[in-house]
């Protein structure tokens, strides 16, 4: 008997949210790419002469990863691209929360309003608890989609 889990609307659905979620986020690092680079730089973890490659290259694979998402070509993959973005995503969270830092996260908008730093360590937790929910819609679909065949 196939779990709910398996049902082909559960799993659209977990492909449309992650879609959704890779896109919207990718528009708003895309449309400010400079603010998006700052926010990342924030995080201290990638090295200076690469901050303007990976700021393109991460916003590039999140518009990639959601349209194929959105279209359903290459379901598995796409859940392990954005199953890795997530782990990532949750890896420099938590790293920069333990190292005591109040930043933006840089997840969904490029506006660095100063804000205070118990808000701002506050919402990293809230977004490791978001990233932990779309890391199982991720797992959900790598698991339970049907394997693509290649004619």
């Amino acid at each position: 008997m196939k779990s709910v889990l398996q049902h082909p609307l559960v799993l659209w659905a977990c492909r449309l949210t992650l879609a959704g979620v890779f896109l919207v986020a990718a528009w708003y690092k895309i449309t400010d790419l400079e603010a998006f680079a700052l926010s990342i730089s924030h995080y201290d973890m990638i090295p200076r002469p690469l901050l303007p490659l990976f700021t393109v290259l991460l916003a590039g694979v999140e518009v990639s990863a959601g349209l194929t998402l959105l279209t359903g070509l290459w379901r598995k993959g796409a859940a392990v691209v954005t199953g890795a973005m997530l782990v990532m995503f949750i890896v420099a969270l938590a790293t920069a929360y333990i190292r005591g830092l109040s930043i933006e996260c840089g997840c969904f908008t490029a506006d660095l309003s100063a804000e205070k730093a118990s808000e701002l360590r506050s919402q990293m937790l809230t977004r490791i608890v978001q990233d932990l929910g779309l890391l199982a819609l991720a797992l959900n679909i790598f698991v339970n989609e049907p394997s693509e065949s290649v004619d």
